[in-house]
């Protein structure tokens, strides 16, 4: 599996990880308001996090956690910018992740 898989496989399953995790927080809370989850699974998720990072580099690892916190899992309008020979600027909320990945190569 190549880099690029592996950080879209990474960047997809914890957005879906925490989705799931904010619904059972709600179910909780309709039962009673002072019910919540306090990220059951945030051991996991630390381990998963640092074996990725290992796999990927800090570089590209960095950048999935840019698109999953900064940028709230792709959906706010943040603009990243690639200086090589010229500069080339990319809306993230205006590509799929794919494409995003694809980019910051």
């Amino acid at each position: 599996m190549d880099k690029l898989k592996i950080a879209e496989a990474y960047c997809t399953a914890v957005k879906l990880q925490d989705q799931l995790e904010f619904r059972v927080s709600e179910l909780l809370q309709a039962l009673h308001p002072d019910n919540q989850i306090l990220s059951l699974c945030y051991p996991l998720h630390r381990a998963y996090a640092q074996q990725t990072k290992d796999l990927l580099g800090p570089d590209l690892f960095d950048w999935c956690e840019y698109w999953l916190y900064e940028c709230d899992y792709g959906t706010k309008p943040m603009k990243v910018s690639i200086t090589n020979e010229t500069t080339t600027t990319f809306v993230v909320n205006a590509h799929t992740l794919p494409e995003y990945l694809n980019f910051i190569k």
